[in-house]
This record gives structure tokens, sequence and C-alpha cells, in this order.
């Protein structure tokens, strides 16, 4: 369990899910002005206070995958 929660950490800070657009960006090369509701317009993983507020369908997919990977 605790391998999966810092799998997931790790894969939460790198990961940068955009529907709308077809370059990945990291973390690191968003903008510095880059806002909440830039990324939820760009159709991003969002959380906020734990909790995802935009792009859930996103985020399903990719743990889907991510267990078909797994096993």
């Amino acid at each position: 369990m605790k391998r999966i929660i810092i799998l997931l950490i790790l894969i939460i800070s790198i990961l940068t899910a955009c529907i709308n657009s077809s370059e990945v960006l990291l973390y690191h090369q968003l903008p510095k002005d880059y806002t909440l509701e830039e990324a939820k317009a760009d159709g991003c993983v969002v959380y906020e206070d734990l909790d995802i507020t935009s792009g859930q369908p996103v985020w399903d997919k990719f743990i889907i995958l991510f267990f078909i990977a797994w096993n």
C-alpha cells in the first residue's frame, strides 16, 4: 500500500494530463502565472483540497491504464 501511495504521489507531481493539447508539459514547464481556471479550461486534472475538481474522466482513464500496465 505504501508503495502505491508513493508511486501515485510521484505520478501526480509529474503528470499534466490535458485533453485539449497533444503537447505534454511537466509541472516545472508551466508559466508562473498559469491559473487554476486556465488549467480547468485546458482540460487538465486539477486537485484542490485533496479532491479532483476538474478532469475526473482523464484521471479515471489514467488510473485504469496504470493498473492494467502494473499487472
